[in-house]
């Protein structure tokens, strides 16, 4: 039987459109996550999820690891 991975991250997405545009795309050899125009909200609330190590932002051109996250948006997680 397969594990699906994705699917907790998928269902949580699901519940919050209006936080991101497009569809995220999910690495899974480094556990990074790209979501087109994601909110602070929903940035924080990533980072928080386990399976997930790294947030790309804008095209890929801004890499957030989410365990530094709460010094970037000097907040408690």
């Amino acid at each position: 039987m397969l594990i699906d991975y994705k699917k907790p991250i998928r269902d949580f997405l699901r519940k919050r459109p209006q936080d991101y545009e497009g569809e995220p795309v999910y690495f899974w050899m480094d556990n990074t996550i790209y979501v087109k125009n994601a909110t602070k909200n929903l940035i924080k609330d990533l980072a928080k999820i386990a399976e997930i190590r790294t947030i790309r932002l804008e095209d890929h051109s801004v890499t957030l690891d989410v365990r530094n996250i709460q010094h970037i948006f000097q907040i408690d997680i």
